[in-house]
Parts: structure tokens; C-alpha cells; sequence
């Protein structure tokens, strides 16, 4: 197979040179050459005349203050009609990076909260980074406009938007967010409608150890959040089981009724994190034993109800989850 491959390439080779050294073949070449030559003697030429392209220049509000919000934005970017000599209009397209175009806020702020400035206030700016010989034509828009809203601001709490998950035996047990709250700022009648802000959609999935991610806080219009992005804190441990054994409590019996249930204790068996393991004693729990399940089914055992525990806790068990008994009278004199 080598050998072919090798007799392949050198009949390819010899036909490439019978080709070159061929009299057709070099008179094509020789024009194609020279046809080459004259093309750039008259791209050189033309550009040399002068022409009119369109440029694209980016513009931006700076020194904002923290209590403005900016409800109508500046139209960017502006379009530039420049005339020069074409050598520099191909340069200023395809090579020069245009900066920014400032505009300071506080030079132009006013009392009626809306500013609307002439293009032609850039033309000193536009100017600078063209070259001297370059004639600037038209600026379009010729005007651009913002609006903006005075507030004080306010705090507002920081609330996750996403899905947290982890595989036993580690359990995620709790989220926290530096800061946990931020400022707003906005028009007034806004700002009093917003209670809270909430993340960017996050997910981590499968987490294994604590986590310490940014996130972004989700926009809203005609809203300034500061600051825009907070750390979030995902804090981990591991699971171990416990048991601990609770005492079955009667309710809803009747004053001249006593309740002697077999066994008279539950265990109660959970997950717990090993953080918290010394911290859940009987004492978090509430198993009991209704009368009315008696009046449902007097002949069976009674099944036991778990009515409180720390919700921290997982795979919660009772066992026995259910239970004989015997109902004593009393006698009143």
C-alpha cells in the first residue's frame, strides 16, 4: 500500500513539472503575473482620490451617580460619514479600533431629568482620533437623548433562583449570599413595588463540598442594583444516622379515658448532618396517638403520628410506627 501511495505522488510531481516547463503554461503564468502587477499600480492609484465611507463610533453615559437611574438610554452607536483619501477610509474600517465616546453626566444634568445634546458637542472628540487631513460630513443621529430618575434607594434582600442537588452522603445546609441584600434604585412609583431581588438562573448539580460561586443578580428594567453580582455560599456536610427513643403522647382523649400504649416509647430513627448531630435529642420531637384513630378502627393497632421535628432532618422513621394499647376508665365521684 506504501508503494503505491510513494508511485502516486511521483507521477503527480512529474505532471506538475511537465506543466510548469510547458510553452502554454509559462506564457499563462507570465500574464497572470503581469496582470497582477497592474492591478495593484491601479489599486494604488485610485486610492490615492478621495472617497466617503460611514464609520461606527460607540458613545457612553460616565460619572453616574449611585441615586440616578437612567430610564431612557443613549443611542449608540453614532454613524461617522467621513471623506479622505481611500488608503486612510480602508485603514479607519478594516484596522483602527474607535474609542468610546464620553458623555459626563454631570456636566449636563438639569431639573427636568431629561437632556438632550447636539452630535456636533463631539466633533472635538470624534476629531482626535482621525487624522488631520480627514473631513468629517455628516454625524447621524444629529441629536441623541437620555432620561433619568432621581431616587433615594433602598435595601432589599437577595433571594436564589435556581436548583441546588447533592447525592447522600452529602447534603447541602444552607445558602448563603455576601451581601445578602443590595441597594435599588429607581423611579419612586418602581421602587416601592420591589421587594426582593433574585439571581440569575443557577444550577449546581451533584455538589460534593462546600462552594463558593459569583452570581448575578437578574436585571430589571429602569432599575439600578448595586452591587449587580454577590457571592454565593453553599455550605455542605455529611450524613449519619441517629436514634433516639420518644415518648408516645395521647390527644383528643376524653376527660374519663387513659391511654396505656405498648411499647409506651418510639424509636425515632433519622439523618442527620454530622454538625448537628450532638444539637437533635428527643426533646426536637412530637410522636402521638390520636383518639380518633381508636373510634375508626377500635380492634387494631393504632398507627403514630409524627407531629413535629426538625426540618433539617432526613429519612425519618418511627418504629414501631404502630402500636397496641389499652384504654383505662376513670371514675369521677
Amino acid at each position: 500500500m506504501k508503494r503505491f501511495y510513494s508511485i502516486t505522488a511521483i507521477n503527480l510531481i512529474k505532471k506538475i513539472k511537465a506543466l510548469h516547463f510547458n510553452q502554454r503554461s509559462r506564457e499563462a503564468f507570465v500574464f497572470l503575473f503581469f496582470l497582477f502587477i497592474s492591478f495593484c499600480f491601479w489599486l494604488m492609484q485610485t486610492l490615492k482620490n478621495n472617497f466617503e465611507t460611514i464609520v461606527q463610533i460607540p458613545i457612553e453615559l460616565v460619572n453616574i451617580p449611585d441615586s440616578v437611574t437612567i430610564t431612557k438610554q443613549l443611542s449608540s452607536p453614532i454613524a461617522v460619514s467621513i471623506k479622505d483619501r481611500g488608503t486612510l477610509l480602508a485603514h479607519y474600517r478594516f484596522v483602527q479600533h474607535f474609542k468610546k465616546i464620553a458623555v459626563d453626566f454631570r456636566k449636563y444634568e438639569n431639573n427636568s431629568s431629561y437632556v438632550r445634546l447636539s452630535s456636533k458637542l463631539f466633533t472635538s472628540q470624534i476629531s482626535s482620533q482621525l487624522s488631520a487631513s480627514t473631513f468629517i460630513v455628516t454625524i447621524a443621529p444629529d441629536s441623541i437623548a437620555y432620561a433619568y430618575s432621581k431616587s433615594e434607594g433602598k435595601k432589599v434582600p437577595v433571594r436564589f433562583n435556581g436548583s441546588i442537588g447533592a447525592n447522600e452522603p452529602v447534603v447541602v445546609t444552607d445558602t448563603l449570599f455576601g451581601p445578602d441584600s443590595v441597594l435599588i434604585y429607581a423611579p419612586p412609583s418602581l421602587l416601592a413595588t420591589i421587594k426582593q431581588v433574585v439571581t440569575e438562573p443557577v444550577s449546581f448539580l451533584e455538589v460534593k463540598e462546600t462552594v463558593v460561586s459569583p452570581v448575578k443578580i437578574q436585571e430589571i428594567e429602569n432599575v439600578r442594583i448595586i452591587p449587580s453580582t454577590v457571592n454565593l455560599t453553599i455550605g455542605t456536610d455529611l450524613l449519619t444516622e441517629k436514634t433516639v427513643a420518644v415518648p408516645i403522647v395521647g390527644v383528643n382523649f376524653p376527660a374519663d379515658k387513659v391511654l396505656h400504649s405498648f411499647p409506651a416509647v418510639v424509636q425515632v430513627k433519622f439523618k442527620v448532618p454530622m454538625r448537628s448531630f450532638k444539637n437533635v435529642s428527643s426533646d426536637n420531637f412530637s410522636v402521638v396517638f390520636d383518639y380518633n384513630d381508636i373510634k375508626k378502627d377500635p380492634f387494631s393497632k393504632v398507627p403514630l403520628q409524627l407531629l413535629s421535628y426538625p426540618k433539617h432532618l432526613l429519612g425519618i422513621q418511627l418504629i414501631p410506627n404502630r402500636v397496641e394499647y389499652v384504654l383505662d376508665q376513670v371514675a369521677f365521684e
